[in-house]
């Protein structure tokens, strides 16, 4: 991080000091107690069930130089015999997202891209950033730090050499996104699609209203701004910018004929990756990347589709996208003692889960190996919480997984799905077990179990896997099935 001094960061928060030097000197920011760093800057948010004011004097021992603060009378109680100088605010989290588009502007960079959409967000960023740095020294943010807590954080950390950056923007309530975009205010954005995650605050709007408020990326648009989009998405194929008001073009990418870039023959070959085709200007190239997914075709697409737009060959943006390393626990292969272990444990929706069912299915295993989806909650979906569980099921059943665990109390309904589409077709039954509840598909041989809690699973998920076998670990990220991983992953 670049060092600021206090008063230019009093001067971009609105704020006042209120003890301490105006001209000393910050190098780098915290809002965590725990991992404040000497010479740092921490913000003291208010959440709630915590107020970081309470937290202040082990953040004066801890070594911090100066506090953002909103509670005067506590700070001035509980810093009166610390040498820290403190900024008083009204507001301690707008006063973050203030200081992050100040430093933002400050690096001068020549561009800046938001990447939102209700899946696929990180795999987009990430293959965006691999390939505009095939032409400028790119930087993004990183892991799932996409919120109004975590993207300015991610800002403070970025390269100030770097020229472009690739900034994942997420939705964490119904004016998230327009408080991200005045902190960023992106000149170009991408939107890999709308589906029904977020759905919990829009109840009257439903996709129409995460529509609305994804396009908040666009309200610093210029008439020079590109919007990337993804044309199979039935809401975005319908989208009209003048209609909505919003400046610049769009950018069309799908599998359809008329679309800006056309993806065709996508090859799903597991977990060594995919193949296909993308025609652009009446020319077709095929694309080789290592990344499992079918639908990174399309967020590697979008990637591609903006690399053009600034001014990167064909074939440079393809070399960028086919050399990009994409942020951990999304579709990232692992192999241990013969088991084949796709951890894709960083989030998940419907759609998402049903994409790698297929990468899993689409997996070869050895005679008599078979293969094995653990699946968890998915969050955030509001009125549809029982049909989008109970779609991941049905869609478990009908691709003949071998072995469907399903964890959580939302995935109750994944293995009511499983049992209710089964039974729709006439299959017979068994049960196995009563608690975890197993049944059998005797038709089959595929089987379906239902645990309420992670805690039953840790110990013996191990005892449900063989040589041979490949396993899928999937789940939105509050279930932590990044512990699963661990677990499958232990020598």
């Amino acid at each position: 991080m670049k060092t600021l001094t206090l008063k230019e960061i009093a001067k971009a928060v609105n704020g006042s000091i209120i003890t301490g030097n105006d001209q000393a000197e910050i190098t780098g920011v915290s809002t965590d107690s725990r991992t404040v760093k000497k010479g740092d800057l921490f913000i003291a948010l208010i959440g709630a069930r915590s107020d970081a004011h309470d937290y202040l004097p082990q953040v004066a021992k801890a070594g911090a130089k100066a506090v953002i603060v909103s509670d005067r009378e506590k700070t001035l109680e509980l810093l009166k015999d610390e040498d820290v100088t403190a900024i008083l605010v009204e507001d301690t989290l707008q006063a973050l997202l203030d200081l992050g588009g100040y430093y933002l502007r400050s690096l001068g960079l020549k561009h800046v891209i938001g990447v939102t959409g209700s899946v696929g967000k990180t795999s987009t960023k990430d293959f965006l950033g691999g390939v505009l740095n095939e032409k400028f020294r790119t930087v993004c943010s990183t892991k799932n730090h996409n919120s109004v807590y975590g993207l300015p954080l991610c800002i403070f950390e970025l390269d100030p050499e770097a020229e472009a950056a690739v900034l994942e923007m997420g939705i964490t309530d119904r004016d998230s996104m327009s408080k991200l975009a005045d902190m960023v205010g992106p000149e170009a954005a991408v939107i890999s699609n709308i589906g029904i995650s977020h759905l919990e605050y829009f109840p009257e709007e439903k996709r129409e209203g995460i529509l609305k408020a994804k396009l908040s990326v666009t309200r610093y648009f210029s008439d020079d701004s590109v919007l990337a989009i993804n044309c199979d998405n039935d809401i975005l194929h319908e989208l009209d910018l003048e209609e909505r008001a919003i400046k610049g073009r769009l950018l069309k990418v799908g599998t359809e004929p008329g679309n800006d870039f056309v993806i065709s023959d996508i090859r799903d070959k597991g977990v060594d990756g995919i193949e296909f085709s993308l025609t652009y200007e009446q020319k077709t190239y095929n694309i080789c990347l290592g990344v499992p997914g079918a639908h990174n075709a399309l967020n590697g697409s979008l990637a591609i589709a903006l690399g053009v737009n600034y001014g990167l060959t064909m074939e440079e943006a393809i070399r960028g996208l086919e050399n990009t390393q994409i942020t951990e626990h999304r579709l990232d292969v692992k192999e241990v003692r013969g088991i084949k272990i796709i951890d894709d444990s960083y989030n998940a929706a419907p759609d998402s889960m049903k994409s790698a069912m297929n990468t899993l299915m689409s997996t070869p295993v050895p005679e008599n190996a078979k293969h094995v989806a653990i699946l968890g909650d998915i969050g955030e979906l509001g009125s549809e919480r029982e049909a989008g569980h109970r779609a991941v099921g049905e869609y478990a059943f009908a691709k003949r997984i071998g072995t469907v665990l399903a964890i959580g109390k939302d995935s109750k309904y994944i293995f009511d799905g499983w049992m209710d589409a089964a039974l729709a077709r006439g299959h017979r039954l068994k049960k196995v077990n009563e608690m975890p509840l197993i049944l059998m598909d005797e038709d089959t041989g595929c089987s379906v179990e239902y645990f309420d809690s992670i805690d039953m699973v840790i110990n013996g998920v191990r005892d449900h896997i063989e040589p041979g076998d490949c396993v899928l670990v999937k789940a939105s990220h509050l279930m932590g099935f990044d512990r699963i991983v661990a677990r499958l992953t232990e020598e």
